[in-house]
């Protein structure tokens, strides 16, 4: 921010510069409840049990307090804090105001401590035996939040607006970032950040299991935030990809972007810990590794933020935030890395020894697989998984380590390494509900599934044959389409690909609503697991299907000249110059389909000031069916028909592209030389053909350059019907000049999407969701009931020795 002359500006009110300090002391004040926390928790005095509660409840407390203060001030409007002067203004609506508060660095830093505290509030009472060493990890990471926003804090205040004891408030801030302003700001990140303070429960409840050496009691306290974790975590990257799919202009939802990735890998995590505490409390066993599970969530998320926060991935990730803070980042990073170091020697030294001591011993082993070989198989794979994504959002990292430009990985190379661990999760998903855990022959678990996966496959068959029984139905495979294959240089038919994953995901559909069904006679709050996968099945089926089977098509409209893609007629309807600024503005396109039906599409476009230029800010234009979604998207209007303006001095001629010549003769003058009004004028010849069957016609124009109080200005004469010249710069020495040529009218560039099915995305989206929460509120359901009122669910859904099957098919 630029200085401020004090004497202009009005004085803050006392209740905003109080509420200023009060939010930063507030902050101090949780990093000394933090500290008295951990202190009392490692003393251990049974005296003191009481004030490290209270210090806990104070620590999570003292955030909430830390957000109302700063939500208050951007409400208020109180620009001499520089974080709010940086990121509102006046004319945000007030959910813009309060949605401002996560927007940037310390704001999002804060929204992740205030849910973090608020799981804190919810679990701390119900750890039981836990709670020493459940304190100690939880203050650890509150405390190091607090540190972050003691030395980066968003309640400092310009040091220009402060004068004679007094200080001065702004009358308008710099607003809001164009591209945020979106209502998907207000919605999207308070539901993913709930999900991301929900790592932070099984983070510490492993840790204390294992330095309390109980690896048993805590799978049970832990179970329901889990799920309810992962289900949250899970919409909102979901609500993410529909963000991005209605503002970005590339007609998709997930670009394998590094900072996307950092939300997945922790949620894919959290899903394999899901499951590994099934079979702990089943049979006992994977002690072990459900504590190391229950810590690479939460570790994984610290590090996806400190390579999103310090500045590394600045020139790869359009969702990266600026570099923090110096003091700041150094505290992350020592997070970090503390973090890391200790829970791996933690883990080698107390969870490896606790875990095979504690776990039960297995049967004489027998040859064949069970439940668990399932459950193994699907968590592994989704471990292995999120591994192979670390290392593609570390890539920018490891590549400018080695001394390259740090370029982020190409989707591509993320659909070839995945593909395979996310067939063995498919696949585990369809068949473990119907497997026993008692072990089988593979022939004899197969054999189960013969009716399902006829089934399955004969969906798949009839969908792909739609678009040769009903052509005009919408989905297209273009004669000899391939995608990529496994190595360099190699393709597989598109077809086949389609079939192959498509299969996976209905398979995985129909078994689990066949599962659902059957147990929905026995346990109506059980079947939440079932329907979550269904309806990942289901939302996966949606992204298959509509970037697969998806039609895309480029074009370039202009006033007067019409032009047609995929079939759909585009023409330029209007554009209100007037409200170039203002955020609502629109372009208006004439648009008649392939069914001779016309209708308006109006993609939005306005201009901010970004430095001394103005940017252009667009958004698509979506049609949303059942079938399909017809998506436009227009970039922003070509103007500039040089990327650089072209230097010529007197006489001199330059052939520019194919077939234009531009010929400057000499330069002129207007008015007494050195006066106020005089005007400098370059007579330039422009030759071209207007397209490939015109003759090349020649034009004249003498654009020019006035001396005013602003200094030179330029003026726009019209050269041609296809541009406008102008003279942008000269050298009075040599009597060179800049020339530029500007399209009249302007050209819009349109890419059409045609996407079929993206409506299974949002209603698988919505099923999953659904399913995990309802599981989430079963196991909460379990945990309160009293003793005998609840069985286990090895029992209830597999019979009284929990070794039939789950059902035959």
């Amino acid at each position: 921010m630029d200085s401020h002359p004090a004497l202009n500006l009005p004085d803050a009110p006392q209740w905003a510069m109080f509420l200023g300090q009060f939010g930063k002391i507030s902050v101090y004040m949780v990093l000394i409840a933090c500290t008295l926390a951990l202190v009392l928790s490692l003393l251990d005095n049974p005296k003191t049990a009481q004030l490290r509660r209270n210090a806990f409840y104070l620590a999570c407390i003292g955030f909430f307090a830390v957000f109302i203060s700063l939500a208050t001030l951007f409400v208020k409007d109180q620009f001499q804090f520089q974080y709010v002067f940086n990121h509102s203004s006046k004319d945000n609506p007030i959910s813009y105001k309060i949605a401002s508060v996560w927007t940037a660095q310390q704001g999002s830093f804060l929204l992740w401590a205030v849910y973090g505290s608020l799981f804190g509030l919810l679990t701390v009472a119900k750890t039981k035996s836990y709670e020493r060493w459940y304190t100690v990890a939880y203050m650890v990471f509150l405390g190091s939040l607090a540190g972050i926003l003691a030395y980066d804090s968003p309640f400092n205040i310009f040091p220009d607006l402060v004068a004679n004891g007094k200080t001065m408030i702004p009358p308008e801030g710099s607003g809001m970032v164009p591209g945020l302003q979106n209502y998907w700001v207000v919605i999207h990140p308070p539901i993913i950040f709930l999900g991301f303070g929900s790592l932070t429960v099984p983070f510490a409840y492993g840790v204390a299991a294992m330095l309390s050496g109980n690896a048993t009691d805590w799978i049970k306290q832990c179970r329901a935030p889990v799920l309810f974790g992962l289900s949250v975590l899970g919409l909102g990257i979901s609500l993410g990809g529909l963000w991005a799919y209605e503002t970005q202009g590339w007609g998709g939802f997930w670009a394998w972007d590094p900072v996307e990735n950092v939300s997945l890998v922790p949620w894919l995590f959290m899903v394999a810990l899901s499951h590994g505490i099934i079979v702990q409390s089943a049979k006992g066993i994977w002690k072990s590794a459900n504590l190391f599970l229950s810590g690479l969530p939460f570790v994984s998320f610290v590090y996806g933020t400190f390579l999103t926060r310090s500045g590394l991935l600045d020139k790869v990730s359009v969702h990266s935030f600026a570099s923090m803070d110096g003091t700041a980042r150094s505290i992350l990073k020592y997070f970090l890395w503390g973090l890391v170091i200790a829970f791996a020697v933690l883990f080698a030294m107390k969870g490896t020894k606790i875990g095979k001591s504690d776990e039960a011993k297995p049967a004489a082993d027998t040859p064949g697989y069970n439940r668990a070989s399932f459950y193994q198989l699907g968590t592994l794979s989704l471990c292995l998984m999120a591994f192979v994504i670390s290392i593609g959002m570390s890539w920018p990292v490891i590549t400018a380590l080695r001394g390259g430009q740090g370029a982020a990985v190409e989707a591509g190379v993320y659909h070839k390494s995945v593909f395979w661990f996310f067939g063995a999760v498919m696949l585990a998903m369809a068949i473990a509900p119907f497997v026993s855990w008692k072990k089988e022959q593979l022939k004899s678990i197969l054999g189960r599934f013969v009716t399902l996966g006829s089934i399955s496959l004969g969906v798949v068959g009839v969908f792909l044959l739609l678009p040769k029984l009903s052509p005009d139905w919408g989905i297209r495979i273009e004669p000899g389409a391939t995608a990529d294959g496994f190595w360099k240089g190699s393709t597989i038919p598109l077809q086949f690909t389609i079939a192959v994953l498509l299969f996976l995901c209905t398979f995985v559909a129909i078994t689990n609503m066949w599962r659902a069904v059957e147990l929905a006679r026995k346990s109506k709050l059980g079947i939440g697991p079932f329907i979550a996968h269904f309806g990942i099945a289901v939302m996966l089926s949606g992204l298959i299907i509509s970037k697969g089977l998806e039609r895309t098509d480029k074009t370039v409209v202009r006033e007067g000249e019409p032009s047609t893609a995929l079939g759909y007629k585009i023409a330029f309807k209007d554009y209100n110059p007037d409200k170039y600024y203002d955020r609502s503005n629109v372009v208006k396109f004439d648009v008649i389909d392939p069914e001779g039906k016309q209708h308006e599409i109006d993609p939005n476009l306005y201009y901010y000031q970004s430095g001394d230029q103005d940017e252009a800010q667009t958004w698509p234009y979506i049609e949303r069916s059942w079938s399909h979604d017809m998506y436009f998207f227009m970039q922003k209007p070509e103007v500039e028909f040089f990327d650089t303006p072209i230097t010529l001095k007197p006489g001199e001629k330059k052939v520019v592209g194919k077939d234009m010549t531009i010929e400057y003769t000499n330069l002129t003058h207007k008015g007494q030389l050195g006066a106020m009004g005089v005007q400098f004028l370059a007579n330039v010849k422009v030759s071209y053909a207007a397209n490939s069957h015109s003759a090349i016609r020649t034009y004249e124009a003498s654009p020019s350059l006035k001396m005013t109080e602003n200094g030179l200005q330029p003026d726009l004469p019209v050269l041609s019907p296809d541009f406008r010249i102008a003279m942008t710069a000269m050298n009075a020495n040599d009597k060179s000049v800049n020339i530029q040529l500007f399209w009249a009218p302007p050209l819009y560039p349109i890419q059409i999407f045609y996407k079929p099915l993206t409506c299974l995305v949002w209603i698988g989206t919505g099923i999953f969701t659904i399913g995990g929460l309802l599981s989430a509120f079963y196991r909460r359901m379990v945990v309160k009931a009293p003793e005998g009122e609840f069985v286990e669910e090895t029992a209830k859904m597999t019979g009284k020795d929990g070794n039939a099957p789950l059902a035959t098919a």
